[in-house]
């Protein structure tokens, strides 16, 4: 008797044809490719989707950096316009202050001087009595002339357009000195610095408020002002060993806003180092160039 091999299973359905096998298969190809195609499509839609927004996104960075640098440019002409304002104000002030001065020394002073003299000659030929009363009215005359002097100078000195800066400052500080009593000092190199006219004076003008900040507060002993020319800069501090303060608290109350604001507009910078009991020291620096600044004040 024969053996007979393992059954086969039974199966579902007959084998396909050839032919039936090849559209299938390509049916199945056409439709894999249409699943591609489309795949495609949403990746290049999404694609451009980004490159809209990343396109988008740098023209909104671009405007808003162009706006920026707009407003930049805008603020920094308003602060170069605020400045040249800032310094034909100053120079207005300093020539009102100038003719005042002028026209009292030459036209007040002068006549009180001239009153004094013939009251003088009067008194010497006897042709008025000597009295307590005329006394008391030449020493009047006397005083009036020197406080308008004073007052005269302190408007707007003239040795700052006869001999410069640094004598101008080396004179007020011992007149102050002498007035209040402290020791003074003038310290750096006594030659004149090379700055034009108009820069001197808000220098002067910058550092007698300052030491009459220092008369007014600060109780001192010593009281030095030293001026450095730089490169393109002018260094000018005031330092004084008086009562001193926090100046992380009090500066702004001790008379130096106004100085800051001057500065700020100036395009300078001011440094206060101080501590109670400690005294002071004050620094500033302004520029020199008129390029730089847009100041009518460039070395000449």
């Amino acid at each position: 008797m024969s053996k007979q091999g393992p059954a086969l299973p039974p199966t579902d359905h007959e084998p396909l044809p050839t032919d039936e096998l090849r559209e299938q298969v390509m049916l199945e190809q056409q439709l894999l490719l249409e699943a591609l195609e489309r795949s495609q499509e949403r990746v290049f839609a999404r694609n451009q989707e980004l490159v809209a927004r990343q396109r988008a996104l740098e023209e909104d960075m671009l405007r808003q950096l162009t706006e920026r640098q707009l407003t930049e440019s805008r603020l920094a002409a308003s602060r170069r316009q605020l400045a040249s304002l800032a310094a034909e104000l100053n120079l207005c002030d300093e020539r009102a202050r100038r003719q005042i001065a002028r026209q009292l020394h030459d036209q007040v002073v002068q006549r009180l001087a001239c009153g004094k003299i013939k009251l003088d000659l009067a008194l010497q030929k006897r042709q008025l009595p000597e009295s307590p009363a005329l006394a008391e009215l030449l020493q009047i005359l006397q005083d009036s002339m020197a406080d308008l002097r004073d007052l005269s100078f302190e408007l707007s000195p003239p040795i700052l357009y006869e001999l410069g800066l640094q004598a101008t400052l080396d004179g007020l500080g011992s007149r102050l000195a002498r007035e209040h009593g402290f020791a003074f000092e003038l310290l750096g190199a006594r030659d004149e610095p090379n700055l034009g006219e108009e820069l001197k004076i808000v220098l002067y003008q910058i550092a007698r408020e300052l030491l009459i900040n220092v008369v007014k507060h600060a109780r001192a002993a010593r009281v030095t002002v030293e001026l450095e020319p730089q490169e393109d800069r002018v260094r000018l501090t005031v330092t004084d060993d008086g009562i001193g303060f926090d100046s992380g608290r009090s500066s702004m109350g001790f008379g130096l806003s106004s100085v800051r604001q001057r500065l700020v507009l100036m395009g300078g910078e001011l440094a206060i180092q101080a501590a109670p009991g400690k005294g002071c020291r004050i620094e500033l620096s302004l520029p020199t160039g008129a390029e730089e600044t847009g100041m009518p004040w460039g070395v000449p």
